[in-house]
């Protein structure tokens, strides 16, 4: 960890005798779980579409549209967190002059949490549902 010099936040940088640690934590901490989570997402995608082509049904229509939401909003978490790592990665020195790429970065990676409803909004008739009824008391 080291001080930003210019914005006075704390950051990892590579010491000069090795970046295996950053290399290893950024490996554990997101490629490997995101990986992780987009496999399983992928599969259960395909497989929930590959049984409403064999046989359409309500429960079957409802498991795809979760299904597809679930990828959608996974989709959106890799455009929201990746940014921070790549600009971080290839751009240090000139990600850590630029106070304005660094709020637009972290608002950028905080977003996913707040985009996420809107997602489930317009990709689930249920989400819609469940909103509507929630807003109207029932």
């Amino acid at each position: 960890m080291r001080q930003n010099v210019y914005t006075a936040a704390c950051s990892f940088a590579p010491t000069a005798k090795s970046d295996v640690a950053i290399n290893v934590y950024t490996t554990f901490a997101y490629y490997v779980p995101t990986v992780i989570m987009g496999v399983s997402y992928f599969i259960v995608l395909i497989k929930t579409w590959i049984s409403y082509q064999k046989k359409s049904s309500r429960a079957l229509q409802r498991r795809l549209e979760i299904s597809w939401m679930l990828f959608v909003s996974f989709i959106w978490h890799c455009c929201t967190i990746y940014p921070f790592i790549i600009v971080n990665a290839f751009f240090a020195k000139e990600f850590s002059k630029s106070f304005t790429s660094q709020l637009f970065i972290r608002w950028l990676g905080n977003s996913y949490n707040a985009v996420n409803p809107i997602f489930f909004w317009a990709s689930s008739k249920m989400f819609q549902e469940g909103v509507k009824k929630v807003v109207t008391c029932y």
